[in-house]
């Protein structure tokens, strides 16, 4: 009797770790995985992570609503990017396997994977909306030159442009054209003036009022910046470019100015590589391998809060400079690029 519960003991020890899991726990023991996360990892983390709980608490979404949305992320995650078997067969991973690596408890897993979370879609505003400004700022009827042209609202002959014959060449006949200008009017991506002449937003398309569409945006925004990060963080080739500048001791004035120029210089070169990006898309249509997608951004930060601008010099280093004073184009890239900080 005695032996039999022993043996039942394994059986069940058995199902939480199948064969896969368990040749799993050889591999991670045989690596040079540790059982503590890297100290600067984690001090990483809590710097990134402080904007993020600032957001939350905003919007009174608290702790436990963020814990059970990270338990469904992390089961995602090991899904998708840890299974053993080819991606095509990803569904099949054991959710013994899932717990093991999440540390997510099985049941947990188990409930999570059978319930398929909503599919999250972008806001029908930033799909049209998005489409209507790109064709407006890239197609030389409504932008020669790369200036986008000012548009009646209504066509007024065949030959000038319209902003109604711009948006029937993105919904064809499917949305009405005064549907779509309310809505570009709503968040603040056009102005419409007197003369019912509609003006472009020059810095479109980061809606100035709908919360929906902004959240859009950031959420897509800092995941491919984040996942650009990482990549050049775990060491995988190529590198993507990731580089900023950064300073303290600067003045608001000095910030402001400095803002400003992020604005002239900026906006103008990101256009360029608009037109270029527009061009290879129509050309890459045509081709089998076209499934790839690109995201490039540009962004400026300027802060006074103390935890924001604590020295980045360890103290050893201030120590040995004599100061905290800071100015360096920081990198994320290949070894053989990093500028070491500059003491001023």
């Amino acid at each position: 009797m005695r032996l039999h519960k022993r043996i039942a003991r394994l059986d069940d020890l058995w199902e939480i770790f199948p064969l896969c899991d368990m040749l799993c726990v050889m591999k991670l023991r045989n690596s040079s995985v540790t059982a503590d996360p890297p100290k600067a990892l984690v001090a990483a983390l809590s710097r990134v992570l402080r904007p993020l709980v600032k957001l939350l608490l905003t919007f009174h979404i608290t702790f436990p609503f963020l814990a059970q949305l990270l338990k469904r992320i992390y089961i995602e995650v090991a899904i998708d990017e840890f299974a053993l078997e080819e991606p095509a067969q990803k569904d099949k991973i054991s959710d013994s396997r899932v717990s093991l690596l999440t540390g997510v408890h099985r049941k947990d897993v188990k409930k999570l994977r059978s319930d398929a979370s909503e599919m999250v879609h972008a806001p029908t505003t930033v799909s049209i909306g998005s489409q209507v400004i790109n064709t407006w700022m890239t197609l030389p009827r409504f932008a020669p030159a790369g200036n986008p042209l000012p548009l009646p609202r209504t066509a007024t002959s065949s030959v000038s442009p319209s902003f109604e014959e711009l948006v029937q060449q993105i919904c064809k006949h499917d949305i009405r054209v005064k549907v779509v200008l309310d809505e570009l009017l709503r968040i603040g991506v056009v102005s419409l003036d007197e003369a019912d002449i509609v003006h472009l937003n020059q810095e479109a398309f980061i809606p100035q009022q709908g919360f929906d569409e902004k959240a859009y945006f950031f959420g897509r925004m800092i995941h491919d910046h984040m996942a650009a990060s990482v990549h050049n963080l775990l060491d995988s080739t190529p590198p993507f470019f990731d580089r900023c500048v950064y300073y303290n001791h600067l003045t608001p004035e000095s910030c402001e100015a400095l803002s400003q120029w992020v604005n002239v210089h900026g906006m103008p070169w990101l256009k360029q590589l608009n037109e270029k990006a527009k061009h290879c898309q129509v050309m890459d249509k045509k081709s089998a391998h076209g499934t790839q997608r690109m995201h490039l951004g540009i962004y400026y930060y300027c802060t006074g809060d103390a935890y924001d601008v604590a020295p980045l010099l360890s103290d050893e280093e201030q120590n040995i400079s004599g100061n905290t004073e800071i100015g360096a184009a920081e990198i994320l890239g290949p070894v053989e690029h990093i500028i070491s900080p500059i003491r001023v």
